[in-house]
Parts: structure tokens; C-alpha cells; sequence
């Protein structure tokens, strides 16, 4: 038999291909299988990230919203308690919307009732109210449930007078009246 003869160019060729073609198949793929898997998991992140600073100025936007709504409240609660100072104005107005005709409005002094305040240490003040009205006897009963029911202050009716019916069909009233509020004008 002849012997064949392989150059050692030839055997360094063909081992350098199969390092070769093991380094491709075993390193160089997988790695860059895991760098591609790596780069779509790094743009997810940056999507994420994005769309939490988005949701991260709006929270701000909406906190400052809130803080605004929350003072312009306060602003509103505020104005909206019924004192011995401002009662003859929330008197007037219920009024003036139920078609009632006003004829007087008394409002006594203030008095700070003696050892009785809220949690909150406010001071309970009264005032006492007169209230002369010409109304017809339907608007009566209602006038006197939105003072004992719905009014912004708290009332208590004490007395209700009133004279027949003139020609007109309406009735003269005097309504006699407490009012209690806390001194500092929120109503409890």
C-alpha cells in the first residue's frame, strides 16, 4: 500500500477550520443569541422606564391639581359657615329664592354659651333671630323645615306665629329662632 502524505500545512488547515467551527457553534452563537436576547430585554426596560416617568409627571401634575382644589375647599368651607355676623345675608338669601317676602330681620347680640365647645376647643356661640315674613301657609311648613333641615346653619325654631290669611292668600309670620355656631365658624 502507498502511504499518503499530508502536509503539515494541510493538517494545521484542517485543525484550525475545526477549532474553528467548534469556536462558531459552541461560543460565538450562543453568545450572540444571549447578547440579542439581552439588547430586547434592555429596550423592554427602557420603555418601562419611560412610561413611569410619564406616569411620574403626571402624578406630580395631578398632586398639584389636588393641593389646589384642596386649599380653593378650605377657601369655600370657610365662607360657607353661618355666624351671628353673617346670618341675616344666609336669611336673606334662602328667602329671596323661595319667593317669600321678607319684612324684618332681628339679629341679637352673640353669646358664648358657658362651658360647652367642640373637641377641637372652638367656643359654642348663640344668636337669637327674628324673622317677620308674608308667605303663603304651603311656603310656611317649608320655610321652617329648610331652617331645621337644610339650611348651611344650625337653627332651632323655638317659636312660630302667625295671622290668618289676607286677601291675598298670605299669612304674616314671625319666626323666633336660635343660632348655634362654634367660634371659629365651621359648622360641627
Amino acid at each position: 500500500m502507498k502511504s499518503i502524505k499530508v502536509s503539515g500545512v494541510l493538517l494545521y488547515l484542517f485543525g484550525f477550520s475545526l477549532v474553528l467551527l467548534l469556536y462558531v457553534n459552541y461560543i460565538f452563537l450562543p453568545l450572540n443569541q444571549k447578547v440579542s436576547d439581552l439588547n430586547g430585554e434592555h429596550l423592554g426596560n427602557l420603555e418601562q422606564l419611560q412610561t413611569y416617568e410619564l406616569q411620574s409627571a403626571r402624578f406630580s401634575d395631578l398632586q398639584q391639581k389636588i393641593d389646589g382644589l384642596k386649599t380653593q375647599l378650605n377657601e369655600e368651607k370657610a365662607d360657607t359657615a353661618v355666624t351671628g355676623k353673617n346670618v341675616a345675608e344666609d336669611i336673606g338669601k334662602m328667602v329671596g329664592s323661595s319667593g317669600v317676602t321678607l319684612k324684618t330681620i332681628d339679629v341679637g347680640p352673640e353669646q358664648a354659651e358657658k362651658g360647652k365647645t367642640a373637641a377641637s376647643g372652638q367656643q359654642l356661640y348663640t344668636a337669637s333671630v327674628e324673622l317677620n315674613v308674608l308667605c303663603t301657609q304651603t311656603q310656611l311648613p317649608a320655610l321652617v323645615g329648610y331652617f331645621e333641615n337644610e339650611s348651611k346653619g344650625v337653627y332651632l325654631v323655638n317659636r312660630v306665629k302667625y295671622a290668618g290669611p289676607d286677601s291675598t292668600g298670605k299669612v304674616d309670620a314671625v319666626l323666633t329662632m336660635t343660632l348655634y355656631y362654634f367660634s371659629g365658624g365651621a359648622k360641627q
